[in-house]
Parts: structure tokens; sequence; C-alpha cells
């Protein structure tokens, strides 16, 4: 159902492409003919089953900004913009917005641009915006059915002061590269904290929304394509990572051991271990108990959880601050380099292949020797000498 939905919102809607006009009386009453207010529909902002207008006056002025066939939460109405909230049996509830010198000045009007599918309403009062109201997809698409009026229910709300947002979201598009699709990147807050991010991501037939919510000890991380959610948890030495089931019932638990690259010895070297920067050094990860290994390829195997939050899950390496530059980096580089992450040493078979690592003979610098099949390579363009973390990232994205 999900998918196809966000298929449907993610493309104009052309079964309304003719010009089609309402009017307003002057007490903003929508009417069919003879108005004081002739309305035009706006063709860009008319997405799914929600409409825009621009009015015109009949000395062909815009003047106001008509949107309808809404469902507004009594919730989101106060004593500055109830007077621009209106409803109509054939029409619904509908949003008035009034311009001057054809700028918005009071009332509501329609979020432009990438935005559009998220039906965000800017309320103007005295032209200086002061909220926003908008249909949350998340949780339409987690919590409601898929009807018209789910689609068309505004029910959340973006607080400004002074121009700032201090409770709502944010939402940035990200151009993946080469990825066949496209991604937004959500940010909520709430009296000026985070609560969560949110990676929405979109194809031909496909859509997700990944969540990752900060905890007082890592994240929780769910998507609308997995059974289950992924909690994450941290000290200074491990990551848990726990698999959590719709009942919030731990399945399946994944302990990982962090070592401070001078103790590389205490490595299991018969097993594969990760190399990341943790407080912008170096470290090793490795699993604690070699059977988790095998659970959870068994698990990624049966198809029960998503690929793409697996991917986010596996490049939460350490507990950070959360910020859009670090999930852009995530969306943009998703099928390719982590940016916590500096390869894996691999022993298959017997045989050692991966990078080994050692710290440089410059501060904060690090030098790199590569394994092939238990032998030290000597072919140059996998030797690194005295690079800082920075450094070496950006010649591994060079090497993708």
């Amino acid at each position: 159902m999900f998918r196809f939905t966000l298929l449907f919102l993610l493309v104009p809607v052309m079964l309304y492409a003719q010009n089609e006009e309402l009017y307003l009386s002057d007490q903003n009453a929508i009417t069919k003919q003879n108005g004081v207010y002739r309305c035009v529909k706006n063709q860009v902002r008319s997405r799914g089953y929600a409409k825009c207008y621009n009015c015109f006056s009949s000395q062909n002025q815009l003047v106001k900004e008509l949107n309808v066939s809404l469902h507004i939460s009594d919730s989101l109405k106060n004593e500055a913009n109830k007077s621009y909230i209106y409803t109509s049996k054939e029409y619904g509830d509908y949003l008035i917005g009034d311009y001057k010198d054809g700028k918005p000045y009071n009332g509501f009007f329609k979020q432009d641009g990438a935005l559009l599918d998220w039906m965000i309403y800017n309320f103007y009062k005295d032209g200086i915006l002061t909220e926003q109201i908008y249909n949350d997809q998340y949780n339409t698409v987690t919590t409601r059915e898929d009807t018209e009026e789910a689609w068309t229910t505004i029910d959340s709300r973006n607080l400004f002061t002074n121009g700032i947002l201090t409770t709502g979201i944010t939402i940035q598009p990200v151009n993946m590269k080469d990825a066949g699709g496209s991604a937004e990147l959500v940010h909520a807050i709430k009296n000026g904290q985070t609560v969560y991010f949110m990676i929405g991501l979109f194809a031909m037939h496909y859509g997700e929304f990944i969540k990752i919510a900060p905890t007082d000890k890592g994240y929780l991380v769910q998507s609308t394509q997995s059974r289950h959610q992924v909690r994450l948890t941290y000290t200074a030495n491990s990551r848990q990572v726990e698999i959590l089931n719709a009942q919030n019932q731990v399945d399946d638990v994944i302990n990982y051991v962090y070592y401070d690259l001078a103790d590389i010895a205490k490595a299991d070297h018969k097993r594969s271990f990760s190399y990341i920067r943790k407080d912008n050094q170096l470290f090793i990860e490795q699993v604690r108990d070699k059977q988790q290994v095998a659970w959870g390829e068994d698990r990624d195997n049966n198809n029960e959880s998503s690929a793409y939050m697996n991917k986010i899950v596996n490049q939460l390496y350490t507990k950070r601050p959360l910020d859009s530059l670090f999930f852009t980096g995530i969306l943009t580089e998703i099928s390719g380099i982590a940016p916590d992450y500096f390869g894996q040493y691999v022993v298959h078979e017997g045989k050692a292949y991966g990078p080994v690592y050692k710290k440089g003979t410059k501060p904060y610098t690090y030098s790199m020797d590569v394994y092939r099949e238990g032998k030290l390579t000597t072919d140059k363009q996998y030797i690194i000498r005295d690079k800082t973390l920075d450094e070496i990232s950006a010649y591994f994205k060079t090497r993708e």
C-alpha cells in the first residue's frame, strides 16, 4: 500500500490538468460563479487530493491564495489563525491567504518546491512567518489507513521565534549519486532540541522512511520496510545492537568491543575486525562472540529487515552528535564508504586480507599496509604513509 501511495504523491496528478476556476465572495465563501474574486488553479501547487488556487481581483491583481479539500485538526486552530480557516460542505476545510503588494501578508500559503508532498502551509501575520501546519507523512504511512482523508489531514505544526524554527521539522532534499531514486532528510526538533532524524528514500514502486531517534545511551532506528527495529547502545569500550520485534521485545543481540590501536594484540586475529574512527582516533571494533555473526547473516538472508536500515545502523559505529551534514554524507555515499569506517581485516580459509594500520611518524597520522592471501602487498596504491584520518577517508573515496 505505502509504496504505491508514495509513487502517487511523487508525480503531478494529471487528472486536473484543465484550468479549473472557482470564486470567492467578499466573506471568503467559495462559489462557482459570480464571486468577487476569480480563483485559478495553481497546477504546480496542486498535488494529490488537495488543490491550490490563485485568486484575482476584478482588476486582475493577485490578492488571495485558496487551498481546498483539506482536513484541519482542531488542535492547530488558535486565535491568530482561525479567521483564515473555513469549512465548506463541498470543499472540506479550506485555507485563505491574503497578499499585499504581491507578497504573502496574512493567512496561509502552500510551501513551494520539493516540500510539496508534505503539504506544508506557511502562516503569515503582518508579513512575518510565525508558524507552519502540515501533514506528517511518517505518521500517515505508519498509523493511518490509505484514504483520501489520511493524506489531506493537516495535524502537525512548526513554530518559529524571531524567524527561527524552535519546534517542528525541516525537510532537506538530497541528491543520491546514481541511485536511481531520490531522498530527503527530515530533522525534527522540540523546544530547540533534536527529537529525531528521518531519511526518506523513494524510487519507482518503492518508498521507505527510516527514523533515527537519539536515546540517552545511543539510538533507536526504525523503518517502514522492516519487521524489526534496532536499538543501539554505547559505552566507552563497546557497542551493542539489539534487534527488537513489534512488541519491543529483544529478539537478538550483537555485542561489539572496541580496542585502541595500540592494543591490537587483544583482538582475535583468527576472526575479522573493522577499523573505525572514534573521538577522531583510529580504533578496532570486533564482534565479541563469533556465533553472533552467523545469527546476523541468517536474519539478513531471511529479508526480515530493511537493507537500507542495516546500512545506516552499520555506519553508526559510535555515539556522536547527529546533524544534517552527517546524514547527508551517509545518503550521498550510501552504497560506498561510511564516514567512520576505515576498512576491515578479514580472515578467510586461514589467510589474512585487508588493511593493517599503525600510528604514523607525525602527530595525528596513520600508516597502512594491506594483506592479500596472507601476504603484505607491495602494490604502492594500497600503501599509505603518515596521513590523517580525513586524508585517508578522502583517498578511499577516490578508489570507489
